[in-house]
């Protein structure tokens, strides 16, 4: 019993053991990367009060924090506000752009007058236009993530609204009456508009309203909010000058207007958020596309200029696509900090020939467009009848031939037509796929009329082709690169390579980021091969099938159903994708996902595997060594752990097995077994402790019954003595 109360003991102590956090102000720089810094050492400016609050925001920009000391995000944000002053620190210098705090515990009236609704609130105020006092010029958006790295954006976007003087213009646009409303909504418009509706009042629904709101922080009656959408939208409509903008009101009269189209501001005030809307006019599809992102004004501005773009079917040929793709150079690779442009262009080129087209066949192009502005990549879509466009496949087939067998330590990997030809067949029209930096032929495989007019299934591929080859991980991203399973456009072994930069390298960083690229191209040319060969193979034995049922004398209809029997293209089979986090800027993410951890240390050079819709990961090689940012670490394992059943070592190379890890496992590698409890979570141990118990149980019951047993047929053989001399005692 000890030894079960013991073995219970430990497991419970498991079960709700956590892994110990890092020591703050531990961590190497130099190769081992960027050095820790102790968030506790980080000393904040002195906190604002009622009496410097307006001298001191009449001069320069400041991002100020309001805050209560009792207050639970609030707790959560001060390290990593403390972080992101930190690293800003320099930039502060260059930018004139300071970061405050205001305690709203110690200063509640105050906090009252400026319209403080919730704590924590970040707001970036600005000197008035004589220097004598402040005006507010944003709010971080309510949405917005809370990591170092965006906070780091917002502040260097504002810099450059800064540079430019964008501050003080003001409102374009005009206010939507309900007549003009229901034009737009018609598609009776010349050009597309964009809109944003407001849950209002018609008194806060004015230009002025709009531009007041900056000098008097004053609050939305019917949406906490708006205020946020209301201080950005004059620099939204300014930045957009050739779009034009427009606001409408969804109160009072104009309700029935906004109930028609869905919006969904019956709801409580705090709840309720503005809408922005482009629309269209029947020219281009005449409908409404909606702005699902967060109300970031370079996002808001960039998601416009992308859709107006797609909205057009710009008719593209050969050279013009070359002026807006980025080409990789195979034998010089790619300039790290030149490029990749963090806007890696997608691009979906309709493919179609002229003459030979149907009127339906353009239909699919406007059900396209709110799917597509959905994504959070760099998408494009275009259309074309230039038939150099198929050469230009070909050529980029036999560029990555040449790429990827450049190397002399490389094998050598040849042009196989025939698969190229499998991955490429098909009718037009159909979307070809080009991408920034890539050599790699992606085409949309439509046999029939019907395929290329499945609004769904064109939308499935365009989000399944929609990432950049190489690509940064991020919080904003992270969603998109690790989405809910979806078995339409996703197999279930799926692997992302998650590589560990460090920007204070910027050598290294120059080129793992090339071996990535070539691992990409190397990669796609062996999962290609091997999707072929699978397929070639299901044939083969589909015929030997239907040639041995012959020899057995089967029925005939037996035969016809083995050789009718679908094939299964394996489209999704081996599918890999490829991001990297800088160890600086992106470590939050890493913790938060259990990839890195105080037992878990990356240096910059090194990479993992993971589980694109699971908890694994791999951070050993196939030769049982770290998985490195390099082509034969990286390929050779990917190669085995997606295509085990045809994976073929390197000469002279002796492979091992790789053992996956679970994301935020708090054993070392000694104890690693112990995962397979984890992986399942409190359950798993729970699931052990009851199975422990219950053997236990059966034990004890077990030698409990053995002692009955044993007692009883003692007992019985005593008895059975006594009455036999019992009887003998009669006989005499």
């Amino acid at each position: 019993m000890k030894v079960a109360k013991s073995i219970v003991a430990s497991l419970l102590a498991i079960a709700f053991a956590k892994a110990a956090d890092p020591a703050e102000g531990s961590g190497n720089g130099g190769e081992n990367g960027p050095t820790v810094i102790s968030i506790n050492s980080i000393q904040l400016p002195e906190l604002l009060t009622p009496d410097t609050f307006n001298e001191t925001l009449a001069q320069g920009i400041h991002f100020v924090e309001f805050f209560s000391p009792y207050c639970y995000h609030c707790k959560q944000l001060e390290p990593i506000w403390k972080e992101t002053y930190h690293r800003f620190l320099k930039e502060s210098a260059i930018s004139g752009i300071s970061m405050r705090q205001v305690d709203c515990a110690a200063n509640g009236d105050f906090c009252g007058k400026q319209s403080i609704n919730s704590y924590p609130t970040l707001r970036l105020y600005g000197p008035s236009e004589d220097n004598t006092s402040y005006k507010l010029i944003t709010t971080y958006p309510s949405g917005g993530k809370r990591t170092p790295q965006n906070f780091l954006k917002f502040l260097r976007s504002q810099y450059d609204d800064l540079k430019n003087d964008r501050f003080n213009l003001p409102v374009k646009g005009e206010v939507l009456t309900e007549e003009k409303m229901l034009k737009l909504m018609n598609g009776d418009i010349e050009e597309p508009v964009l809109v944003s509706f407001w849950p209002t009042t018609d008194k806060e629904t004015t230009l002025k309203y709009f531009e007041d709101v900056h000098s008097n922080p004053i609050s939305f009656k019917n949406c906490y909010s708006c205020f946020n959408l209301a201080v950005l939208w004059s620099r939204i409509t300014n930045r957009l000058p050739d779009l034009e903008t427009a606001v409408f009101n969804c109160g009072g009269t104009n309700s029935r207007v906004c109930q028609a189209l869905n919006l969904p501001f019956n709801v409580n005030r705090a709840q309720v958020s503005p809408e922005i809307y482009m629309f269209l006019p029947n020219s281009h599809g005449g409908i409404r596309v909606k702005y699902n992102h967060d109300l970031v004004i370079s996002d808001i501005v960039d998601w416009s200029e992308r859709l107006l773009a797609n909205a057009q079917a710009e008719e593209v040929t050969l050279d013009s696509l070359a002026e807006k793709m980025t080409l990789l150079n195979p034998a010089k690779g790619l300039d790290f900090f030149k490029g990749p442009d963090p806007n890696q262009k997608q691009v979906f080129v309709y493919y179609y020939e002229e003459g030979s087209d149907a009127p339906e066949d353009f239909e699919i192009w406007p059900h396209l467009l709110q799917p597509i502005m959905d994504l959070t990549t760099n998408t494009y879509i275009y259309r074309s009848k230039d038939s150099q466009l198929e050469d230009l496949l070909d050529k980029k087939y036999k560029k990555l031939i040449d790429y990827i067998n450049q190397p002399d330590f490389e094998p050598e990997r040849p042009l196989n037509r025939e698969t190229y030809l499998a991955r490429t067949i098909t009718s037009v029209p159909t979307f070809l796929v080009f991408k920034d930096n890539n050599m790699i032929p992606t085409v949309y495989q439509n046999f029939s009329p019907n395929e290329i007019r499945d609004v769904k299934k064109v939308v499935n591929f365009i989000e399944q082709n929609q990432f950049p080859l190489v690509d940064r991980l991020t919080t904003d991203n992270y969603e998109s690169y690790f989405p809910k399973f979806n078995p339409q456009i996703h197999d279930k072994d799926e692997k992302i390579v998650i590589s560990f930069f460090s920007s204070d390298n910027k050598t290294q960083t120059t080129n793992d980021y090339n071996q990535l690229l070539f691992v990409q191209h190397s990669y796609d040319y062996i999962k290609h091969q091997n999707r072929f060969d699978l397929i070639e193979k299901a044939r083969a034995d589909k015929t030997d099938k239907s040639e041995q049922l012959k020899g057995e004398g089967m029925d005939p209809k037996e035969i016809i159903k083995v050789l009718s029997k679908k094939i299964d293209h394996l489209n999704n089979v081996g599918n890999v994708l490829t991001v990297y986090v800088d160890l600086a800027d992106d470590r939050k993410l890493l913790e938060k996902t259990g990839w890195i951890s105080s037992r878990t240390k990356y240096k910059p050079g090194e990479s993992i595997i993971v589980t694109r819709f699971g908890k694994h990961y791999w951070d050993r090689d196939v030769f049982g060594h770290k998985l490195m940012t390099t082509a034969q670490s990286l390929r050779e394992t990917l190669s085995y752990l997606l295509f085990p059943s045809t994976y073929i070592p390197p000469e002279k190379k002796t492979t091992v097995r790789p053992s996956p890890r679970v994301a935020g496992s708090p054993y070392p590698d000694a104890f690693a077994f112990v995962d397979i409890i984890h992986q399942y979570g409190l359950f798993g141990y729970l699931l052990i402790i009851t199975s422990v118990i219950g053997v236990y149980m059966l034990i004890k019951s077990h030698r409990r019954r053995s002692r009955k047993a044993k007692f009883l047929s003692h007992r019985s053989h005593k008895e059975g003595f006594q009455d036999a001399y019992i009887e003998l005692s009669k006989h005499d």
